[in-house]
């Protein structure tokens, strides 16, 4: 058997060291710090159904999502024969754009190319795992994600996104044949519409109705936000100011008011209460 010559395995080990000593500076270098390494997360008891298995195995793209429930592809847990699309543990791929999740989040926008990954983690929240896109919080605040470690200071917010519209709220227009008013509700610390009600009433003859909200509705961060009150109806809303708000209203059908039959469809304004 022939032996290397012992300073040959001697070199060569010294060189595997200060190769191993070289990645670990370079690891060392490159790391971030602990605080940088914690993940995004939002912690709101919203987004975790808390009666589903734990833990459960999800793994969902949701491609829409609106009052009536999601619209998604992969995997769902289904135990007792009941779905289980936000127990612990489940992980959520958000394709496109989506409003209002849960009351929770007002916006999650994913890059077409890399969507937005989280995982509902109960003791941690709902936790980013990958993808690229923007979050936009319940205060207005917009995250953009992965978060860099090494970015400017963000922007400030507009003076707009921070309008104080907690209160209640309400305003009548007059429409061809129809006098049309509406009232809502904005509770305290919040960026959500927790009622809402409109009433569109013949101003010749006896027709009327009445339709409200059937569940909360959210503020975007430009103060905008959309409505359904009534079967099929469409309203969207913009709040101007902290004592004004305008918008428009559209009912899918026609009321009769004496002996016409008249659209239920046009602008309206409201102001905020006083207290």
């Amino acid at each position: 058997m022939t032996r290397k010559p012992l300073f040959v395995v001697w070199a060569w080990l010294c060189l595997a060291v200060l190769a191993g000593s070289q990645v670990r500076s370079e690891e060392k270098q490159t790391s971030p710090s602990p605080e940088a390494q914690e993940p995004f997360s939002i912690k709101d008891e919203r987004l975790l159904q808390a009666s589903g298995p734990d833990p459960c195995h999800t793994d969902a793209q949701i491609y829409t999502s609106d009052s009536k429930g999601y619209q998604v592809g992969g995997m769902v847990e289904i135990s007792n024969g009941q779905p289980y699309l936000w127990c612990n543990g489940a992980k959520h791929t958000w394709i496109g754009r989506h409003e209002n999740i849960k009351g929770a989040i007002a916006v999650i926008d994913s890059s077409k190319d890399e969507p937005l990954q989280f995982k509902v983690e109960k003791e941690n929240g709902y936790v980013y795992q990958k993808g690229k896109g923007t979050v936009t919080l319940l205060d207005g605040k917009v995250v953009q994600l992965p978060v860099s470690l090494d970015v400017s200071p963000p922007p400030k917010v507009s003076s707009s996104a921070l309008l104080n519209v907690a209160g209640d709220w309400e305003g009548s227009s007059s429409w061809k044949g129809i006098r049309f008013t509406i009232a809502l509700s904005v509770p305290e610390n919040s960026r959500e519409i927790s009622s809402l009600k409109v009433t569109p009433e013949c101003t010749e003859g006896t027709g009327g109705m009445s339709a409200a909200l059937t569940q909360p509705v959210m503020i975007q961060a430009d103060n905008n936000f959309d409505f359904t009150a009534g079967q099929g109806s469409k309203g969207t809303g913009r709040f101007v100011s902290e004592d004004s708000v305008e918008g428009t209203y559209k009912a899918p059908f026609s009321m009769k008011c004496g002996n016409e039959f008249v659209e239920i469809s046009g602008k309206w304004t409201a102001q905020k209460k006083r207290k």
